[in-house]
């Protein structure tokens, strides 16, 4: 699966955490630095460019009402199917996160959890990546979402 990270601003706000590219195969994926909020620039389009067969697209990261909320309406414009990784999407406030959520779902993004997603990607129990998988689904995540 092709996977892009985007990094807003580095030089103001550094780089990937050496803590999130120990834990990503970053080696596997596309790297692209960006100013604008939503990750939907020339250079992602070009990335998305290289995929036509492919309309689906898995987001998490961080400042959901902002970077998030802007990405998800600009592919959601472009035809993607998108879904949103409720346990691995941050922002500062609450209201600020609930209140994206619920935009975002209304205007017809998908709200899934990073297990739920990696379940329905391997499909079976049987897949060759499964137990590779299984210590990042161990992983404590972000449980205590507000009620949407």
């Amino acid at each position: 699966m092709p996977v892009l990270v985007t990094e807003q601003s580095p030089d103001k706000f550094g780089h990937i955490m050496p803590e999130i590219k120990k834990e990503l195969p970053l080696n596997n994926c596309e790297t692209i630095s960006k100013t604008t909020f939503s990750m939907i620039n020339e250079q992602t389009k070009e990335f998305l460019n290289r995929y036509p067969h492919r309309k689906t697209a898995v987001l998490f990261g961080a400042e959901t009402h902002v970077c998030i909320q802007q990405t998800t309406l600009d592919l959601l414009s472009l035809g993607y199917t998108v879904f949103l990784i409720t346990d691995g999407i941050s922002s500062v406030r609450r209201l600020d996160r609930t209140t994206a959520f619920r935009r975002l779902e209304a205007e017809g993004a998908l709200l899934t959890t990073s297990e739920s997603a990696i379940f329905e990607l391997i499909r079976n129990a049987d897949h060759p990546e499964f137990k590779k998988l299984l210590p990042i689904i161990k992983i404590e995540r972000f449980t205590t979402i507000a009620k949407l």
